[in-house]
Parts: C-alpha cells; structure tokens; sequence
C-alpha cells in the first residue's frame, strides 16, 4: 500500500470516484446481463416452448379424440363421423408440421411420429369404409385391428412422451430464468459488497491520512501559538502525497526554527553573562562610591574645622599684633616677626580656602580621595607649625 500513500491527493479522490463508478457499473451490467438471460429465456418460452406446450397437449386430445371418431364410425357406420375423424388426424398433423419448425432438436422424432400416425389414419378409413361398405374382409379384420391398436398405442405414447419432455422443457425454462434472476441478484449484491468494502476501505485510508496529518498540524500549531509547544516534536509523514509533503515541510520548518533558537541561545548565553558581571561591577562601583563619598564628607568636615582654627590662630595673631603695637618700641624684632607670621598666615588662610574649594569640588566630583587627603594632611602639618611658630613669636612679643 506504499504506493497508494504516495499518490497524489487529487489522484486519490479519483480513484475512490472510479470505484464508485465501477460498483455502479458492475451492477448495471450484472443486472443488464442478468435481465438479458431472462429475457432470452422468456422469449423461448413465448415464442416456442409455450406453444409447444400448447399444440403438444392438443395433440395427445387430438389422437384420442380421433380414435373415438374412427371406432364410432365403425360402429355406426356413419361417413359424417369418420370425415370428423379423418379431419380431426387432419388437423394432429398439421400441429406435428408446425411443432416440427419450432422444435428443430426433435424434428426426426417429429417426423417419425407423423408417419406412425398417417399408417394409422390409413388403416383406420380402410377398416372403416370397408365397415360402412361392407367391403371388409373380416378374416384379416381381427389382424387389421390390433394393428391399428398398436398405431394407436404407440402413436399415443409419443405424443405423450413428447408432451412430458415439452413440460419438463418448460419447467426447466421458468427455473431457469428464475435461476438467472437470481443469479444476477446474487452476484449483484456480492460484486457490490466487495466493491462497496473496497471502496470503503480507500476512503477511510484517504479519510484517516488527511485526518491525521491535519490534526497534527492543528494540535501543533495550536501548542506554538500558546506558547507550550515542544520544537523537538515532529510529524509523523504518512506517505508523498501533498499532505505528507505538507508535513515534511512542516517539520523543515521546525528544524529551522530549532536551529534559529539554538543559536540565539548560544550568543545570548555570553550576553547574559557580561550582563551579570556588569551587574556586579556596577554594586562594587556603587559600594566604592559611597565610600568615597562618605571620606570626602570627612574631609570637608576635617577642613572647616581646620578653618576654625586658622581663624581662631588669626585672630590670635591679631591680638598680638596689637600687644606688639603697644610694645613695639620694647619688642621691635618680636613684632617684626609677627606681622611675617600674620602675613604667612593670610597666605596660608588663602592656600587653605582655595584646598577647601578643591576638596569640595572633588567631594562632588568624587575623584582621587587618597591624593586630596594626602594634600590635607601636609597643609595641616604646616598649619600646625606655623601656628605653632606664631605662637612662639607671640609669647616672645608678650615677653
């Protein structure tokens, strides 16, 4: 049946079209031969066995009826009668000449059974006009009667003979033309089951593959469009006709895609990755972000509190610049000293504000923290000595 699967769709729908055309047509030409055979058998019936029938029981009437005749007019020596019987042979012979051109198979039987009966109705007028004449000798008449009595009995048994062959032969017509009718029944109803079973049989496999392969493609198809379908699943090809063909593309279909999502899983796969790594390097960027941003808030505070002190040295030096004006003429080179750290200081107050500009700046910015602090701590080390030199100069000034 591989071949079958392979044909073409088209081709197979008109193969089941020829089926159904070839039960129709195996029917109408049993059922043509079948009325074919019983109509021949019914026109032989018609047209020669019934009237064989007919003129075969006529004749059996007919010789007994004219031995009747012929005896009759023996005993009443009545020519009228045995004209009757003379007519009545007649009319026996007339029917054998006729059954003889119908019934050609026993003509020779025909024949020999009209020249029993024409030495038979040649004995009967003998004897019956030498009765009616008294012309018969009746020493042989006693010899002359059994011989006609044997015509008669065998005349009369062919006649039967051939009529109970004529019946049987009717018989047998009518059963056979039943025989037939029933036949072309019989082998009507039989050719229309097998071709009926055959035909049934190549439509449920058409039926089934296209059922098959459609509903695989619906269920499929369906499972993709939800989202739940299995791209490892295929569709089982059930021949090369065009829905095989359609299934085979279908599963084509599913290995390009298959193939696709592979490897856009391959290169996605890296990129999921990088992205994860990025994440982090992001938390850690963060994390020292807000550390740096948290020192440089120290810092910032770290430089206003050295400003304070800057101040609070300023304005220690300025008390004792005033000391030092009211001992100036006492303390000329203490004051000389002193106006140098206050100058200094001034300078140092300016170096300081612009680092703590600096230091803001790179508190927004968050930029190198450690070189800034760096910077921080070595002006605060200068600080510190010269508030500590001012302090000296200060208590000399005092002194």
């Amino acid at each position: 049946m591989q071949w079958f699967k392979n044909l073409p769709l088209f081709y197979k729908i008109c193969l089941i079209v020829a089926l159904s055309v070839s039960v129709f047509t195996a029917n109408l030409l049993i059922n043509f031969f079948a009325f074919q055979s019983t109509q021949k058998e019914l026109r032989l019936l018609e047209k020669q066995i019934y009237k064989t029938v007919q003129l075969s029981t006529i004749n059996s009437v007919l010789i007994r009826r004219a031995d009747e005749l012929y005896s009759q007019a023996v005993s009443f020596a009545d020519t009228d009668v045995l004209n009757q019987a003379s007519q009545t042979v007649q009319d026996l012979k007339t029917n054998l000449d006729e059954l003889r051109v119908l019934d050609l198979d026993n003509a020779t039987q025909i024949q020999r059974q009209l020249g029993v009966i024409e030495q038979y109705k040649a004995l009967s007028e003998q004897i019956a006009q030498g009765m009616i004449n008294d012309t018969i000798d009746f020493s042989t008449l006693p010899a002359k009667a059994k011989q006609k009595s044997e015509l008669f009995e065998q005349a009369d048994n062919d006649l039967s003979a051939y009529q109970q062959s004529v019946d049987a032969l009717f018989q047998a017509t009518i059963k056979k033309a039943y025989q037939s009718g029933n036949d072309g029944l019989w082998l009507s109803i039989q050719s229309g089951v097998v071709l009926t079973i055959l035909l049934v049989i190549v439509a449920l496999s058409v039926a089934r593959n296209i059922s098959f392969t459609a509903n695989e493609l619906r269920s499929s198809l369906r499972e993709l469009a939800d989202g739940h379908g299995d791209l490892n699943q295929r569709i089982k090809v059930l021949g090369k006709d065009e829905l095989g063909r359609t299934a085979e593309n279908f599963n084509k279909f599913m290995d390009t895609l298959t193939s696709a999502i592979n490897g856009v899983m391959s290169v996605s796969q890296p990129l999921l990755d990088t992205s994860e790594k990025l994440v982090h390097s992001t938390e850690k960027v963060r994390e020292v972000t807000n550390t740096q941003s948290a020192q440089a808030s120290q810092t910032q505070q770290s430089i206003n509190e050295l400003i304070q002190s800057i101040a609070s040295i300023s304005e220690a030096a300025s008390a004792a610049n005033t000391a030092a004006h009211e001992t100036e003429q006492e303390a000329h080179n203490g004051l000389t000293a002193v106006t140098d750290t206050i100058a200094n200081s001034k300078e140092l107050n300016q170096q300081i504000s612009h680092a703590a500009e600096a230091v803001n700046d790179l508190a927004k910015g968050t930029g190198n923290v450690s070189s800034i602090l760096d910077v921080i701590s070595s002006i605060a080390e200068q600080t510190n000595l010269l508030a500590l030199n001012a302090a000296i100069e200060a208590a000399r000034a005092g002194e």
